[in-house]
């Protein structure tokens, strides 16, 4: 079972990011393989914008949408240099990559009708918290919401 946090995730980029800021462009594939596989996890399990991840980094969006597909591809294919490089990520925050190929597919579709000011608050809380798109916003605050309710 999955026992870390989106904020666990983050603190790890911070780091990496920290680690990486003294370099003109740091290309070693050691770093690389190691910030892809964050960058996955932060698009594929919370559903961040690539705007929101590139901030983190320090890059642009469109390496964010490419390296975001390489921690599943890398995997899928048993690359062991990657393995080697991102093991300590892999074994601290455990994640099974969806096919970087397609979206994940939803089991149940719920519509909602929402008037222009809630849809204007809750898609300005998304923008805050950087989700890409209004529907992981709302997903996200729906779990978090039964976890209130939860406890």
């Amino acid at each position: 079972m999955e026992d870390y946090t989106i904020e666990d995730i983050l603190e790890e980029c911070q780091i990496l990011a920290a680690q990486n800021r003294g370099a003109a462009k740091k290309r070693e594939r050691m770093y690389l393989d190691r910030r892809n596989y964050l960058i996955g996890i932060l698009h594929y399990k919370y559903g961040k914008s690539s705007t929101f991840i590139a901030d983190i980094f320090g890059m642009d969006g469109s390496s964010i949408r490419i390296a975001k597909r390489h921690a599943y591809t890398l995997l899928s294919y048993n690359d062991i240099t990657f393995a080697a490089n991102a093991c300590e990520y892999i074994q601290k925050f455990p994640y099974d990559f969806p096919y970087a190929g397609t979206k994940q597919h939803r089991r149940t579709t719920v519509v909602v009708s929402l008037d222009s000011a809630l849809y204007k608050k809750i898609k300005a809380y998304g923008n805050i918290v950087g989700d890409a798109k209004i529907d992981t916003t709302i997903k996200n605050l729906l779990k978090k919401a039964i976890k209130l309710w939860e406890e």
